[in-house]
């Protein structure tokens, strides 16, 4: 039972990883699109995808402690 639970939490970790990877990757890639498309320059644009990307770990922040709370919760209950 505890390597099951192990193995989930090291999946559901590494999952979290690329999230945030991705959280901060994306808006990143976006704005070298767009520098190139719009003949931009990327110091201009790179405010907005830092504070795209910390918007985007606020959202994610708030969805794991709700389901951490959760599974908190429910462990509680089965205990």
């Amino acid at each position: 039972m505890d390597k099951d639970l192990k193995k989930g939490q090291e999946y559901s970790f590494k999952m979290l990883g690329i999230q945030i990877a991705l959280i901060f990757a994306v808006p990143l890639v976006l704005v070298f699109m767009a520098s190139s498309f719009f003949s931009i320059k990327v110091l201009y644009l790179l405010p907005i995808s830092f504070i795209v990307s910390w918007v985007l770990m606020f959202f994610l922040y708030k969805k794991t402690m709700k389901q951490f709370i959760n599974n908190k919760n429910l462990n509680k209950k089965i205990c």
